[in-house]
């Protein structure tokens, strides 16, 4: 059990300094273009952020869910994409909460990510 809050731990804060290291070169080189672009993957739909043609996230499998899947439908892995260009561009770190993918996936498709797991 303590291992696995070791890890959790490691993985916080991983992505924080990555959310970190995103937001001062989002910044520092004020970027002319902030682009997304959506790729398949063996189970769904990832997406990648690019700026300036360089990829600052890869992402292939719906963050924050347990359940290590891509994105079921293309359309969410490009709205997932557009929100986090939204919070690099505010300045906001572009990390993404359960509330955010409820708001892009559905409530029923995150609610229904708990419900895999108990069965």
């Amino acid at each position: 059990m303590e291992t696995k809050k070791q890890n959790i731990l490691i993985i916080l804060i991983a992505v924080v300094i990555s959310a970190i290291i995103v937001i001062t070169t989002v910044k520092n080189h004020n970027p002319q273009r902030i682009e997304s672009r959506v790729f398949k993957v063996r189970e769904g739909w990832g997406y990648d952020v690019l700026v300036n043609d360089t990829v600052i996230i890869h992402q292939e499998l719906v963050p924050v869910l347990q359940d290590q899947h891509g994105f079921r439908k293309k359309d969410q892995a490009e709205k997932t994409a557009q929100l986090v260009i939204q919070k690099l561009k505010s300045g906001s770190p572009p990390t993404l909460t359960k509330f955010d993918l409820e708001k892009v996936l559905g409530r029923d498709e995150t609610n229904n990510e708990r419900e895999r797991k108990m069965e």
